[in-house]
């Protein structure tokens, strides 16, 4: 897995300094079952975008320079000054408060409407918790997680 490491942060630094970004080196972290290459750099502003616009273009982007060079689909998350890892751990805050809840007043509680990646992590962070069950519902934008109560008696 290490050979894979390097090569994101080979191919990632070689795209910033094509794109005449300045950047503080590339570390790999480890959250919730996913590993970040996350960026560091003064430029955050303009490697994340508007709502995580150009970050998600820079994900792609790397995406695809690693298919070409390794041959094979890789799956690889890069993230900018850990604002990709903050909200990944927003998720996860809250999914566990709900979760509480819904254990100790023992009903179903929904989530917000929330994106696939959310929904995902909602769904693996809870997913060895035997008192609880996850679903989704609802369509499109509209799609949520909901966190049940497993009643055993």
């Amino acid at each position: 897995m290490t050979d894979i490491h390097n090569k994101v942060k080979e191919v990632t630094t070689t795209l910033l300094g094509k794109l005449g970004v300045h950047n503080g080196g590339v570390e790999v972290k480890e959250v919730a079952g996913q590993t970040l290459y996350c960026i560091k750099s003064d430029d955050s502003g303009l490697l994340i975008g508007r709502n995580g616009d150009a970050l998600r273009s820079i994900n792609m982007l790397v995406s695809h320079l690693l298919e070409r060079e390794l041959g094979e689909r890789q799956r690889i998350t890069v993230d900018v000054n850990d604002y990709k890892l903050s909200k990944i751990e927003e998720v996860i805050k809250t999914a566990q408060m709900h979760a509480n809840r819904a254990k100790e007043l023992r009903y179903d509680v929904e989530l917000q409407p929330a994106n696939g990646y959310e929904r995902m992590l909602v769904h693996a962070h809870l997913a060895n918790d035997p008192e609880l069950e996850t679903g989704s519902i609802g369509e499109g934008s509209d799609r949520r997680v909901v966190i049940k109560f497993v009643n055993f008696s």
